[in-house]
């Protein structure tokens, strides 16, 4: 019941009276958006994409590592945290996270952003715990059915995936709720989608999935403020030559004047990219209310630009801030 319900008796009948005005509250008025490290943000990208060295740079950051992944950055500064995907990560994890709290709730120095890289190795790594807690206590009354459960599947009652979102989810959230701003990274693969066209021939096009179960896909999409998806794409960069000339040794324009050059080559370009997806949180997505880009171009790495360069989150902090400044009052 409402806390500002009151309850009257008639007979045996109890009839709740709820708040029915409001006018003894204050109005508020505008948009009050979070600050950037305030933020819960889902990264996901293909294998490779720069996600763990997106945040190299970034000194404010604590990395969660379930991945084991590569920081192509030799000056990485973020701090991280490995954990040996084994049943005891997850014990592990809740003493960080209990440490975390303490932290924040004694104001003592922090780090500003919390990484979990990547939901589906933590997912992992949860399932590992999970099937040897089953294990253990399975044990305890029959030794041969403990044997047989090796995966979460295995478990009696089909109560696997439920067990596993009863100690994933708290987990984020508890994070959230401590202060932090949080940072998860997912992994996204391509998926191959067969069809038949118009003439009856097969038809192969590709497109991106994730390999999360679509349960806990919209539970952490639920908790997050942004996905911004990072990839890649390879641009055709025309190097263009001498302009053309006709018979007599002019050049030659086009309609509008500009002259029309030889094309010298075309050299395959990798751009690099950060897009900030709308999450919908109501009538109006947060996306809508603050005018973030479309897409921000990432540098590539300067000795292999098949690979982004290291520390862009800090592009995506400033690509932010600029959004947010623009809809301040002044």
């Amino acid at each position: 019941m409402p806390p500002n319900a009151q309850t009257t008796v008639t007979g045996r009948v109890t009839t709740p009276n709820f708040l029915t005005s409001f006018s003894k509250f204050h109005p508020v008025t505008g948009f009050n958006p979070k600050q950037f490290n305030q933020l819960a943000i889902l990264i996901p990208g293909v294998q490779g994409s720069g996600k763990t060295s997106l945040v190299s740079t970034s000194s404010d950051v604590l990395r969660l590592d379930f991945d084991g992944s590569k920081d192509n950055n030799p000056n990485s500064v973020a701090s991280a945290i490995q954990f040996c995907k084994g049943p005891s990560d997850y014990r592990q994890l809740v003493e960080v996270v209990e440490t975390l709290e303490q932290l924040a709730r004694d104001g003592k120095p922090r780090p500003t952003f919390v990484c979990l890289d990547t939901v589906d190795t933590f997912l992992e790594s949860v399932k590992t715990f999970v099937v040897q807690n089953a294990r253990d206590k399975r044990a305890q009354f029959n030794a041969e059915q403990a044997a047989n459960i090796l995966t979460i599947d295995d478990i009696p009652g089909g109560y696997g995936w439920q067990k596993v979102y009863e100690h994933a989810e708290p987990i984020i959230g508890r994070i959230i709720r401590a202060g932090y701003g949080f940072i998860m990274f997912c992994y996204f693969y391509e998926e191959a989608i067969t069809s038949t066209d118009a003439r009856g021939q097969d038809k192969v096009t590709y497109r991106l999935n994730h390999s999360i179960p679509p349960k806990f896909w919209h539970k952490i999409k639920g908790l997050v403020d942004y996905v911004c998806g990072v990839g890649s794409r390879i641009e055709t960069e025309i190097i263009y030559g001498e302009p053309r000339k006709d018979g007599n040794g002019n050049p030659i324009k086009d309609g509008s004047g500009a002259l029309i050059r030889e094309i010298k080559d075309r050299v395959p370009r990798t751009i690099h990219y950060a897009r900030f997806w709308e999450n919908d949180r109501g009538n109006q997505t947060l996306k809508q209310r603050i005018p973030l880009p479309d897409e921000i171009i990432l540098p590539s790495h300067p000795e292999n630009p098949r690979l982004p360069a290291p520390g862009n989150f800090d592009l995506l902090r400033a690509a932010y801030n600029t959004a947010l400044a623009s809809i301040s009052p002044s």
